[in-house]
């Protein structure tokens, strides 16, 4: 599964963007988005901002992806490191409901 998250743009140097997820920092090239502007948040997927999206857009997708990021915590809670969900555990409590 592939996602992207949104980031922040903290300074423009020409076509170049340098944005921040959640403290990390990667140079992007904005030649997609030329109103792209300090403070905006964007969409960016192989170094390219694909789209500049809106405070409360971003701020949904990033409570989105917390509570993505907690499921998957949960599910993987009960099995070590690296195995595959066992779903057939899942299916047999089904059944015997």
């Amino acid at each position: 599964m592939c996602r992207t998250l949104p980031g922040k743009v903290i300074a423009m140097s020409g076509a170049m963007a340098l944005v921040e997820f959640n403290g990390l920092q990667l140079q992007c090239n904005a030649l997609t988005q030329p109103d792209v502007k300090v403070g905006d948040y964007v969409l960016v997927h192989a170094n390219l901002l694909v789209a500049i999206i809106s405070d409360e857009e971003a701020m949904q997708m990033l409570a989105a992806a917390r509570e993505l990021d907690a499921a998957i915590a949960r599910e993987a809670g009960d099995r070590p490191p690296g195995q595959p969900t066992d779903t057939s555990r899942h299916a047999g409590e089904a059944r015997e409901k």
